[in-house]
């Protein structure tokens, strides 16, 4: 989140209710802008077919595909994304600018041809139309591209931009759609996903062509560098996919068990509909882990790894330290408290009001035990990327990797046991004790993971730690080489 950064600590500094409003607002375009302009195009598609007189069964397909499309693209480029990052900053401190665009292209010549080929052989079982097994093809792919580009849209300062690409994405999306529906002979769930096609390729483009704008040409065309990240570090590539993964196991585990088919796809409505609204209770966290990490962290963080590497005294770096970890400590509590004011709003506006839209009592009880369990969870998911800013590579596999297992366990005994959503909320408390465990040792031997934990020179370490300054103070622009 390198570029969101800049204006966040820009408008902290500045005092007074008026700049507060303001760094919150930024955040929450730059963070979810993203998202909520998704969930409100899929809303809007649904709705258009319901006004187009499209059976239950064509909308149900139509969910299922964009359910399937999310989750899996997520789950291919996860691990992938992680090690991009890692390559993103070790180039931004290296200044080898052109480096960073080749990564891109080399990253979309691995993954395309692995998601392209398992997403055919998977359409292929699927019993429809050439013309909807292509739609899909498409917008599964369009979205392998835009989480990929994600990274490195946290190289560039104009988080504007990439908001105002997606409501553009929106609108077209929506045009196409309705030209579909109302002008051609296209069968329903065709006609909105090739609106989905259309406004996300559109999405695609202004990123493509940004980048181009921004990052400078490598004429050695090195499309593979990054991959030596994954040599030296694997565990970050699995750190990523387990923690990532973890976020959808319980879903998989009820489609597994779910005796509903639409076309193929498993699903479990009555699980999955809870889940969709108890998610959306940590939506605000999301928005405040990046303000929390961009303004007083970020600022004491720097501080104390300055310290570190231009030689400060010993006074000097344990006042730094000692800052960073109270700063750290409280921002995170502040966070806990928040969050746990949403859950709660979460929850008594769920009861009022979701039965209205035909949860039953099941249901219901359902999405209040998913709630706290996603309460757990987000928590748990800002520790483990707090973690990552230490380079606590081993802590966080670990944990990511326990996660996955203990949900998808968990899950499991609990359906057996006929106590839905009850996995979900044992496995995110279990961990989160786990990761407060883990980041309290952290802190407290911040000192050893600083200069004795990795086995290499002082200058491989000065150079790792730099990388990670560069990551969040770093901007790019119209292919200049400022820092």
């Amino acid at each position: 989140m390198a570029g969101i950064g800049f204006e966040l600590r820009k408008l902290h500094r500045k005092e007074g209710i008026v700049e507060n409003i303001k760094a919150y607002t930024y955040s929450s375009m730059t963070t979810i802008g993203p998202m909520i302009l998704c969930i409100l195009l899929v809303i809007v598609q649904q709705q258009m077919m319901g006004a187009n007189d499209s059976s239950f069964l064509d909308r149900q397909l139509f969910i299922s595909t964009m359910t399937y499309c999310f989750v899996f693209s997520i789950m291919f480029t996860c691990g992938l994304n992680m090690v991009l990052t890692r390559h993103v900053a070790d180039m931004l401190y290296q200044k080898k600018y052109e480096q960073i665009i080749s990564s891109f292209y080399g990253a979309l010549i691995i993954i395309l041809p692995i998601a392209g080929i398992t997403t055919g052989l998977f359409l292929y079982g699927i019993d429809e139309s050439l013309g909807y097994k292509i739609s899909a093809y498409i917008f599964f792919i369009e979205l392998i591209i835009i989480w990929v580009q994600n990274v490195y849209m946290s190289a560039l300062k104009d988080y504007k931009r990439i908001v105002r690409g997606f409501a553009i994405g929106v609108l077209i999306s929506t045009i196409v759609s309705y030209i579909a529906f109302n002008f051609t002979s296209l069968t329903p769930t065709i006609s909105s996903l090739v609106g989905m096609d259309a406004g996300f390729l559109v999405i695609v483009s202004l990123g493509m062509y940004h980048f181009e704008q921004v990052f400078p040409r490598n004429k050695k065309r090195n499309y593979f560098a990054f991959i030596s990240i994954f040599r030296k570090y694997p565990v970050i590539f699995f750190s990523g996919f387990f923690l990532y993964s973890s976020v959808y196991v319980h879903n998989f585990m009820y489609w597994l068990f779910s005796d509903q088919k639409v076309d193929g796809f498993l699903l479990a409505p009555f699980y999955d509909l809870p889940v969709f609204f108890a998610y959306l209770s940590v939506v605000p966290s999301l928005v405040l882990f990046v303000i929390v990490v961009e303004t007083d962290f970020y600022e004491s963080f720097v501080n104390y790894y300055k310290n570190v590497l231009n030689g400060g005294t010993y006074k000097s770096m344990n006042t730094a330290k000692t800052k960073m970890q109270s700063v750290l400590i409280h921002r995170i509590g502040f966070l806990v408290e928040v969050q746990l004011l949403f859950t709660a709003l979460s929850i008594a506006v769920g009861i009022i009001y979701l039965p209205k839209v035909g949860f039953s009592m099941e249901q219901l009880d359902l999405y209040i035990l998913l709630c706290l369990g996603y309460f757990f969870f987000i928590i748990t998911f800002v520790m483990i990327h707090t973690l990552m800013y230490f380079d606590d590579r081993k802590g966080v596999v670990i944990i990511s990797t326990l996660y996955f297992m203990l949900n998808g366990i968990f899950t499991i005994v609990t359906i057996q046991a006929g106590i839905d959503g009850l996995g979900l909320f044992i496995s995110s408390f279990i961990v989160l004790v786990c990761t407060i465990v883990r980041m309290l040792y952290v802190l407290s031997h911040i000192d050893y993971y600083t200069f004795l934990s990795q086995r290499s020179t002082i200058k491989s370490m000065k150079t790792k730690k730099k990388s990670m300054l560069s990551l969040f103070g770093t901007k790019i622009t119209n292919k200049t080489k400022e820092i």
